[in-house]
């Protein structure tokens, strides 16, 4: 292997501000711990079980509930509302791209949301 882990604790951080998703800890708590037995969550270990979380479709496949946290089931039934998966990363033609760092913004406002650059 490539030798990359992470510390167990850095798991929340790595899935917060790495993989740009809400960490839920009743959920996620427990794939750390078994991840992270040893102190530390393999790159490997950590892409198979990602992975996994991503695309499968049965829910209490790392044996947790999904609790208050949400699921995949709220997910799909929006998707489903919206006329399939295509409509879901539908831009609004009325939005635009921030020139600094790409961000779409919603027409109504002047600057981006995400790094504050003047609407060109």
């Amino acid at each position: 292997g490539d030798g990359w882990t992470v510390p167990s604790e850095a798991f929340a951080r790595l899935m917060e501000e790495g993989m740009g998703t809400t960490y839920c800890a009743e959920e996620l708590d427990p794939v750390r711990d078994s991840l992270g037995a040893t102190g530390s969550i393999s790159r490997a270990d950590f892409e198979g079980w990602y992975i996994k979380w991503l695309f499968d479709d049965d829910d209490d496949s790392d044996g947790s509930e999904n609790g208050d946290c949400g699921g995949d089931g709220n997910v799909t039934a929006l998707a489903e509302l919206q006329g399939g998966w295509g409509n879901m990363f539908k831009v609004d033609p009325d939005s635009w791209k921030c020139h600094a760092c790409m961000v779409q913004n919603p027409s109504d406002k002047i600057k981006c949301m995400a790094c504050g650059a003047v609407r060109e």
